[in-house]
Formats: C-alpha cells, sequence, structure tokens
C-alpha cells in the first residue's frame, strides 16, 4: 500500500451523523472505497495536500521571476 507507514496510531473522533450518513451514501454509491477508514483517509489526505498549498501559496509558492 502506497504512503503506509510501519507505525499507525489509532485516532477517534465524533462525526455528526448527517456527515457519517454522507460518507456512507458516497461510500456505496461510488465503489471508490471498501471501508470508511480508506475514505477517511483519502479526506484526511487531500485536505492536508490543500493546507500544505495554501501555505505554500501564502509564502511566495516558489515561482521562477
Amino acid at each position: 500500500m502506497v504512503g503506509t507507514n510501519i507505525k499507525s496510531p489509532t485516532v477517534c473522533i465524533r462525526i455528526p451523523q448527517g456527515i457519517k450518513d454522507r460518507i456512507d451514501k458516497d461510500i456505496i454509491e461510488s465503489g471508490d472505497f471498501s471501508s470508511a477508514s480508506q475514505w477517511y483517509l483519502a479526506a484526511v489526505r487531500e485536505y492536508l495536500e490543500k493546507r500544505e498549498r495554501i501555505t505554500k501559496d501564502r509564502l511566495g509558492g516558489g515561482g521562477v521571476s
């Protein structure tokens, strides 16, 4: 599995029922994930990548002048 770390801590979070229902529906309808855990990991990774891009843009981004 790509990006798998040997050390994988367990994290527990509370999610509003409406959001969980939407996630479960997406898992069933899309077929992209075989479990809610996979869905959550993909969502967290995508969010972190977005935050890193935002941070990079705020710092000047590193483009060639």
